[in-house]
């Protein structure tokens, strides 16, 4: 079911459109250091061109040509970047979906084991002199072409994903664009179809899923469309129509309030009590078995029409608040008339009581002679 729950726990892998771009830069790198490594030596004429000269090194014996340098320096220093960027990238995306952990973690494997067999062979044996192992320098330069070939896969991999990340949604959530997409394809024109995606991104990003909802279902609500509501689209319409009717039956009872017809509200708030009792009080007949299901179809318009004045909320127009008015203020003055007959009936009793002596004997209740 599509509600606010699900499109709030979907926020975080919602479509995003700013990973492209840096997608785009990273495989720019890549294929920077795919040509330097495989297309570079293939072309004479540009080695010339690099060929400017020699460089020194403290850790090498001879120096080297600018050409072994971009071959032996250039091209793993700048996977070792890529690579290292297109993780930060794919942290990043694993927050809005799990299974960015694994690639994250075949990042790391191939970036460490490629970083250590680089190091060793530039400084290794400049470091250990006589004490490096043959063995070890071996098995660096094994571990060096595999992780190279490694990280080339991987890195290339994890951008592919960026890529192809706003089409790749997880099964809980494809049910809203699933929909989204419905909206869409009932639109008529491309101008159409682009608003109504635009719109949809727009007010996710803002976290307005109550409209996000509206959005989705109201083509629904139409009173020319003669097709079934759905069970989601029913629940958002209820949830509307119980908004706007208290926004509205607020503003009557404020109308009422400030117009000081406190007998009107009270007699409201009775009402409302009384058909709630009435409606939790009445029998509510078990549903049927499949064997003793019946099915009874009633075409009574005016029972219809009945329940829907009975579900409405009375309105009370300009006359109705007058004469509710006057009978308050007419409540009102009987109750103070009530009052001041009570006080003086109390005066008196207290009186009696504080002198007997000024009774009259024959109003005095203790005197037993008759006249």
């Amino acid at each position: 079911m599509i509600d606010e729950a699900l499109l709030e726990k979907a926020y975080p892998s919602r479509p995003r459109k700013i990973f492209i771009p840096w997608a785009i830069i990273f495989t720019i790198f890549l294929l920077a250091t795919v040509f330097a490594k495989f297309m570079l030596p293939g072309i004479p004429s540009l080695l010339e061109k690099i060929n400017i000269g020699e460089f020194t090194m403290p850790w090498l014996k001879a120096p080297i040509s600018m050409v072994d340098f971009i071959a032996v320096y250039g091209c793993p220093l700048l996977l070792i970047l890529t690579t290292l960027l297109t993780g930060f990238l794919t942290i990043s995306l694993s927050l809005r979906k799990w299974w960015y952990h694994l690639v994250n973690t075949l990042i790391v494997i191939c970036l460490l084991a490629f970083s250590l067999s680089f190091a060793y062979n530039v400084f290794g044996e400049w470091l250990l002199k006589e004490n490096a192992p043959a063995q070890l320098g071996e098995i660096s330069t094994m571990v060096f072409d595999i992780g190279f070939y490694a990280c080339l896969g991987v890195s290339a991999f994890a951008l592919l994903l960026c890529y192809f990340d706003n089409y790749i949604t997880p099964k809980k959530y494809k049910a809203i664009y699933k929909r989204l997409k419905l909206v869409k394809n009932r639109q008529t024109t491309k101008v159409e179809k682009k608003y109504v995606v635009k719109k949809f991104n727009k007010l996710y990003k803002k976290k307005k899923y109550s409209e996000i909802l509206l959005l989705l279902f109201e083509f629904e609500f139409d009173v020319n469309n003669t097709e079934p509501i759905t069970p989601d689209a029913y629940e958002v319409m209820k949830r509307d129509i119980l908004d706007r009717a208290r926004i509205i039956r607020g503003k009557e009872l404020d109308a009422l309030y400030y117009s000081s017809c406190y007998l009107a509200l009270r007699q409201e708030r009775k009402t409302l009590i009384d058909k709630q009792n009435a409606m939790s009080s009445s029998s509510i007949s078990p549903v049927a078995t499949s064997s003793e299901a019946k099915v009874e179809i009633i075409n009574d318009s005016n029972s219809k029409k009945d329940e829907a004045v009975e579900m409405t909320p009375p309105t009370l127009s300009k006359k109705e608040l007058k004469a509710a008015k006057k009978a308050e203020k007419k409540a009102l003055k009987e109750a103070e008339k009530e009052k001041k007959r009570n006080e003086k009936a109390n005066k008196k009793d207290d009186l009696i009581v504080e002198n007997p002596e000024i009774i009259p004997a024959e109003l005095d209740p203790t005197n037993n002679d008759t006249k």
